[in-house]
């Protein structure tokens, strides 16, 4: 385990919090996500040790008012805490809330190698199997199946005849790989449900549709095989925080006849068309799509933008101030660009219909449109003397030397609320 949540359980030990570690420990060796429930009677003890231990909260309002996210920056490396005040979850329309909460904690126990309190064997097998019944989808995986075999071997010696020696009998009939998810979870489903409560929710959840969207925009500019895609999605699994990429090129269209004046643009009207209208209402579309899909505040990777609206405005005259203004509006602005260059040699071998002499020319092309658009923060890396991880490194290094990004996406913990 992280030395750094290391440390912080052997602070709040100290201070008798009481506290369960949910996440397998198993699974806890180099994470970057742990997953625990807090009792909402030490949530202040808890919120003021994470505080001066410099912890920050994620900056959304979480939509289930007893369940946080809390985050160590360290750099490009971010460590999480995903915090739960009571033992609930939602399923539909309905929240279960698991009627043993108090003595989850009262019978917890120590966990001798990370030196952390995880739940009794009974409560981690009811909340894991509640978790496969009603989260899961799909078929019933070999992961899921060893873990209750591992309950089961433990389990078998339960004596007297209850609710949980029934479960665990009808359990040993599924534990059978590939079983359909829907089959079992009908099956134990009625069992499961004498440990937890129930309440109806909201069918509509507000919280989720009128969430502030505060998105921070890094745009990659770079030839076609200086390694934009590559990048992004390399950045996404490395950084652990919020993040989405959106394409902004010329294909991936939202609406799939765009696609068709863009191939024939070579007829003017087709290409006035595409170019101030159909193009921009398009890239509008994606970015419309992406704010529905995304609640609240996150990083946003834009993998390239269009360069013709950018390039010798004032040579075109009237017609190219307006195809300025027209992207202008309809693009979001980055707060840093990212121009992705390298050996003009190297990469129009990786895209061989492309010469040498054309790889050259549009590096240069969109060199100009990066510094042009990148007058806030502009970082150039290398793709053919860099490693694919040192070019992450490098972007990672400077998103993270931007302050805005570590204030809009986090705030400092409140904790003088709570008795």
């Amino acid at each position: 385990m992280r030395k750094e949540y290391t440390k912080f359980f052997r602070k709040i030990n100290l201070k008798s919090c009481r506290y369960v570690v949910l996440t397998p420990t198993s699974e806890l060796e180099g994470t970057k996500e742990i997953d625990l429930y807090v009792c909402r009677e030490d949530k202040r003890l808890f919120l003021e040790t994470l505080s001066k231990a410099g912890w920050l909260q994620r900056a959304d309002k979480s939509h289930l008012p007893n369940h946080h996210f809390y985050s160590q920056v360290l750099g490009p490396d971010i460590l999480t805490l995903d915090v739960k005040y009571d033992l609930s979850f939602i399923h539909g329309k309905r929240k279960y809330q698991y009627i043993n909460e108090k003595l989850c904690i009262k019978n917890r126990e120590l966990e001798p190698s990370y030196k952390l309190f995880v739940p009794a064997i009974r409560d981690q097998f009811l909340l894991f199997l509640a978790h496969v019944a009603y989260i899961e989808r799909g078929f019933l995986e070999n992961r899921h199946v060893e873990k209750l075999k591992e309950y089961l071997n433990v389990l078998s010696s339960i004596r007297e005849k209850d609710e949980l020696k029934t479960l665990v009998e009808k359990i040993s009939k599924f534990c059978i790989p590939k079983i359909d998810l829907e089959t079992f979870s009908g099956a134990i489903r009625p069992t499961i449900n004498s440990f937890f409560s129930f309440k109806e929710q909201s069918a509509c959840s507000f919280g989720r549709i009128f969430f502030p969207r505060k998105f921070i925009y890094v745009l990659f500019l770079g030839t076609d095989g200086s390694g934009k895609s590559t990048t992004i999605a390399s950045l996404c699994s490395y950084m652990n925080c919020k993040t989405s990429c959106m394409y902004m090129g010329e294909k991936n269209w939202a609406l799939p006849f765009v696609g068709a004046f863009f191939s024939n643009s070579s007829s003017r009207v087709c290409n006035i068309l595409y170019r101030y209208f159909l193009y921009p209402l398009d890239l509008l579309l994606r970015r419309l799509v992406l704010w529905k899909n995304n609640p609240g505040r996150r990083l946003i990777l834009i993998d390239r933008f269009p360069g013709f609206p950018f390039f010798d405005v004032e040579k075109k005259g009237f017609l190219g101030v307006l195809l300025n203004f027209i992207y202008k509006l309809v693009l979001p602005s980055p707060e840093m660009v990212v121009f992705l260059h390298g050996d003009a040699e190297e990469i129009s071998q990786r895209q061989q219909e492309e010469s040498v002499n054309f790889t050259k020319r549009n590096q240069d092309k969109f060199l100009a449109v990066a510094k042009h658009i990148g007058k806030k923060k502009l970082v150039v890396a290398n793709t053919t003397e860099n490693s694919s991880k040192e070019v992450v490194d490098i972007v990672a290094k400077n998103i993270f030397e931007d302050t805005s990004f570590i204030k809009n996406c986090f705030r400092p913990i409140s904790f003088r609320q709570y008795k």
